[in-house]
Parts: structure tokens; C-alpha cells; sequence
């Protein structure tokens, strides 16, 4: 585990305590704490990460945004990408937002990168959940 308040991280989180969502907790913590990782490597001297939920048209999403550098535009298409990591090769293997993607994409999620002023944003989108008939 890594501690953010060490490192002068602040973690701000808006989650309903009601929030029920459906999805394999193991995978969901891979996608999580791949995310928070970046974004603490992202801001080696502090900063900001904000975690809050949406529900559109009965879909949860849950959003993450740090205030570090942000991402560049030019990149924006390949940070999926499986082995693309701007980081050093001793660092970084390149596979932690492909593999997150991918676990999403399996269970009937998404996860994208969303335009953000400062810093990066990312949503996590969950699956419908089917109302009881």
C-alpha cells in the first residue's frame, strides 16, 4: 500500500454512502489503484486527487481528477496503448492503463481519459445495473 499523505497528496472523496455498485471488487481495486499510482507519480510534490460519482441515465460513473501536469493532447490516443508509458523503462511497464481498460471493456465498463483544464481526468464508467422486474 501507498501512503499519498506522506507524500503531500490529499485525497478528496464525494461518494454516497448508498452507492451500490456491481462489479468484481478485485478488478475494480486493480483499475483504482492503477489510476491513484499515476496520478501520485504524476505529482511528486503534492497535489490534489478529487474521486466523485455521476449517475447518467441510471449509470454510475466514477471520476478521478488529480491536479499534476495533466497529459498532453498529442498523447491522448495512445495512453491505452499496451507498453506506452511516458515514464523512464525501469519505471514503467507501459501496461497499467491498457490492462485497466481492458478489465472495464470484460465486464461491460469503459474507462476514458476526459478533457481537464489542469491535471488529468478520467471516468470510469459501470455497467447498468438491471432494475428488478
Amino acid at each position: 500500500d501507498r501512503n499519498f499523505t506522506s507524500e503531500n497528496i490529499q485525497i478528496d472523496v464525494s461518494i454516497p454512502a448508498s452507492l451500490k455498485i456491481k462489479f468484481p471488487r478485485g478488478k475494480f481495486d486493480q483499475v483504482l489503484t492503477n489510476l491513484l499510482l499515476n496520478s501520485q507519480e504524476a505529482m511528486p510534490k503534492g497535489g490534489q486527487i478529487e474521486i466523485s460519482t455521476k449517475t447518467i441515465n441510471g449509470s454510475i460513473e466514477l471520476h478521478i481528477i488529480d491536479s499534476g501536469p495533466g497529459i498532453p493532447i498529442e498523447i491522448k490516443d495512445e495512453i491505452f496503448d499496451p507498453f506506452f508509458s511516458t515514464k523512464e523503462l525501469s519505471k514503467s511497464t507501459g501496461l497499467g492503463l491498457a490492462i485497466s481498460r481492458e478489465i472495464m471493456m470484460q465486464h461491460g465498463g469503459h474507462l476514458a481519459m476526459l478533457p481537464c483544464e489542469t491535471g488529468a481526468h478520467f471516468s470510469i464508467g459501470f455497467p447498468r445495473i438491471p432494475k428488478p422486474v
